[in-house]
């Protein structure tokens, strides 16, 4: 298990997130997805996080997206 300062939605390793989310802003795909771990779907503060990103995307295009969290299994996938 990782470190709690590794951990979060704060944490400093979701600057890869934030980094995709201006991504995705600049390059106006019809559909991003970000994969993350099982607690951005479970938790409140995942929660937050993705719909922070979702926010970050909408301001920089002017655009609505919609927020989908699917689970999956890899190892069947």
């Amino acid at each position: 298990m990782s470190a709690k300062t590794f951990r979060g939605a704060d944490s400093k390793i979701n600057s890869c997130m934030w980094s995709f989310a201006d991504y995705v802003a600049r390059s106006r795909p019809l559909i991003a997805v970000f994969e993350s771990v099982q607690q951005a779907r479970n938790s409140e503060d995942g929660h937050d996080l993705m719909r922070r990103l979702r926010a970050r995307v909408e301001e920089q295009t002017g655009f609505e997206w919609n927020l989908h969290h699917v689970r999956h299994n890899a190892y069947s996938v």
